[in-house]
């Protein structure tokens, strides 16, 4: 029988490497996500919108709460690409192969 603080955990384990799987393959293919609230593609709203998960009462905010921990962890780096006039910030991976 697991507790409700198991299943939390796992959860929040599964969110996360749904994730930066998701964010890698979108950068992968040439469509990098955002980690600004405001982006048309936030990377936690597209993930939301695209990724079936079994676990009940996922909000955007397990979401983002997942990326904002990738990204203290290192699992997910932020780069700020464009011209100076207009910078824009976008999730990547590690430079080298990181594990959870």
């Amino acid at each position: 029988m697991t507790t409700i603080q198991e299943r939390a955990n796992a959860t929040k384990m599964l969110l996360k490497e749904k994730l930066l799987a998701f964010v890698l393959r979108r950068h992968e293919i040439g469509i990098p996500l955002s980690p600004h609230v405001n982006a048309a593609l936030y990377a936690p709203r597209m993930a939301m919108r695209s990724i079936q998960t079994n676990a009940e009462g996922v909000v955007l905010g397990d979401w983002e709460n997942a990326m904002n921990e990738l990204v203290e962890s290192g699992h997910l780096l932020i780069e700020v690409v464009g011209p100076p006039s207009r910078p824009k910030s976008i999730l990547i991976g590690p430079k080298e192969n990181t594990h959870f």
